[in-house]
């Protein structure tokens, strides 16, 4: 008999700040926040042998899950110096480390599995910024920081690849940010900006998948941002603003196919605009920015091992990822802010996005994108005021890659064989709308409510790519024709208020409702697994209900 199963998560939470004023240049502030979250979510799923196939089961995974984070902070401020410290302590905690999966009474002798959870883990991050002033005209800042994440909690069984009792995953990352700011005359502002991140993973590497002796990837990386920007103003209410900026990124490179596939990805930009007051109640002001990002030479095959699962013969240099594929990107931005009144008031934002991708015959070829943007402010009186905002955006991507033919009766070589080539252009486009009242009461009390209207649409346009190849494309794997439109529709209403008991005590309470429909065919009405039917409901509706306290008396 078949049963209905409807996955939920509750999630509790618990915030505690206090804070406190020494001397007038000493602030002490101290937060504790903590979360429960229990539930079920989709996991994944696991099969069962029969004969020489495979039945596949849904699997769902236990949620209990704790999060504590507790932070202290201290600041000291002078007229010329200004300061803060402070130390971040996060912890996770999943008592249930293991769950047996039982494929039921599937064939004369059904598997079970024990797999493992989500482990806990903890990160602490000590910091130190702030800011000194050299001069009336010219200021310097930084900000330095140290974090340390670690995943050290033992297996539930040791594995039997390399002996090991847990992962000893650390990961240590160095921070530092550097800021100059000056005047160098009236009319020339100039400044300049460093930012450095070092991630280092010292995570063992040792072998945990007997097939072809895999090792877990580590992810230590580098990357250096510099920037230098100036304002010049030519008359009161126009400027022109010029900037050069230079990224690199440097990345332990893997044999993983997601992973680096490039040691050193750099990119230089330029960034020209103005700013003009076009009327007494009129500003407007343009944008135009050039990015050209290179790297290195590419692995070989792209991270892909020769004659191992998931490969094809020989090692191929076609997949062009586009977080390290060459690009050329034209960016232009226009806003403009209209002051119909002393009430009422409008901007508008308009953004364009052009890209092109090179380097490899695969991968990312070009992308655009376009957003625009109307919001509307109108002040009713010293106590209220409404608001209200249009927006729509188009993005578009298209690519080109390959695939094996897959041969469930031969697993093992079932990607040594045929290629198939295709390309694809996947776009996304939306429409948001939303309404919102603030102000306050006679009696204190602060009141806010917003209606928010929003649709999106996902499409997925392909087709087989005629490529010279010394293989002959089996016709058999091309896209029969496109994939279905995706539609996400969400309707949200959100309402707060805040009522103070006296100058330091009151109540807030906040109410959220959300409306949701869509056809996610990636989710709805899968039946690959023996007894299971997955599916989505077309129709949600959520609500979210908060009731907190505050003390302002430290």
């Amino acid at each position: 008999a078949s049963r209905s199963l409807e996955l939920s998560q509750e999630r509790k939470n618990f915030i505690l700040e206090m804070s406190k004023r020494y001397n007038q240049v000493f602030d002490f502030s101290l937060n504790f926040r903590q979360e429960d979250k229990k539930g079920d979510r989709s996991w994944g799923s696991t099969y069962a042998r029969t004969g020489a196939g495979r039945v596949h089961f849904f699997v769902a995974e236990p949620i209990d899950y704790k999060t504590q984070e507790l932070e202290a902070t201290v600041d000291y401020t002078t007229e010329q110096l200004q300061l803060r410290g402070g130390y971040l302590l996060s912890m996770f905690d999943n008592p249930i480390e293991r769950v047996q999966l039982d494929a039921g009474s599937t064939g004369s002798s059904p598997d079970q599995f024990t797999t493992s959870t989500t482990p806990d883990n903890h990160s602490q991050n000590l910091y130190l910024s702030g800011g000194y002033n050299l001069s009336e005209l010219t200021r310097g800042s930084f900000k330095f920081s140290y974090q340390q994440d670690q995943q050290n909690e033992s297996f539930y069984q040791t594995n039997p690849n390399n002996a090991r009792a847990d992962l000893g995953g650390t990961v240590d990352t160095l921070r530092f940010n550097l800021g100059l700011s000056s005047r160098v005359s009236p009319k020339l502002r100039v400044k300049a900006k460093l930012n450095y991140v070092d991630r280092d993973d010292n995570t063992p590497k040792d072998i945990y998948l007997s097939t072809n002796g895999r090792y877990n990837q580590r992810i230590s990386r580098t990357q250096l941002d510099l920037l230098l920007d100036s304002t010049y103003r030519l008359k009161p209410g126009t400027a022109l603003t010029a900037a050069v900026g230079y990224q690199e990124v440097e990345r332990d490179t893997t044999d993983a196919p997601d992973m680096a596939r490039r040691k050193t990805v750099d990119e230089y930009g330029l960034h020209l605009g103005a700013r003009k007051q076009l009327s007494e109640t009129l500003n407007g002001s343009v944008k135009y920015s050039y990015l050209d990002r290179s790297g290195s030479s590419w692995q070989d095959g792209s991270g892909i091992a020769v004659d191992t699962l998931l490969s094809g013969p020989q090692p191929f240099n076609y997949v062009n990822s586009i977080q390290f594929a060459d690009r050329e990107r034209h960016q232009f931005k226009l806003m403009l802010d209209w002051y119909a009144s002393e009430q009422l008031s409008f901007q508008l934002i308009a953004k364009a996005r052009d890209d092109s991708y090179s380097g490899l015959p695969l991968g990312a070829r070009d992308g655009r994108s376009l957003l625009s943007s109307l919001d509307a402010s109108y002040q009713i009186n010293d106590e209220w005021r409404f608001n209200a905002w249009v927006s729509a955006d188009r993005q578009e991507l298209d690519s080109a890659t390959h695939s094996w033919e897959f041969n469930p009766a031969d697993f093992a070589n079932s990607y040594a064989t045929s290629q198939q080539y295709w390309s694809g252009e996947a776009t996304d486009s939306g429409a948001a709308l939303g309404l919102g009242i603030e102000g306050e009461t006679d009696d204190e009390l602060k009141l806010k409510a917003s209606l928010e209207y929003s649709d999106d649409e996902s499409r997925f346009d392909m087709a087989s790519l005629p490529v010279e190849t010394a293989q002959a494309l089996d016709p058999q794997y091309a896209p029969a024709s496109s994939l279905s439109t995706i539609n996400y529709e969400q309707l949200r209403f959100r309402m707060s208020g805040e009522y103070p008991l006296d100058e330091q005590r009151g109540v807030r309470v906040d109410y959220q409702y959300d409306r949701i429909e869509n056809n996610d065919w990636s989710w709805n009405n899968h039946t690959d697994y023996v007894g299971t039917l997955i599916s989505q409901a077309a129709d949600e509706s959520n609500h979210f209900i908060g009731i907190s306290f505050y003390y302002r008396g430290w």
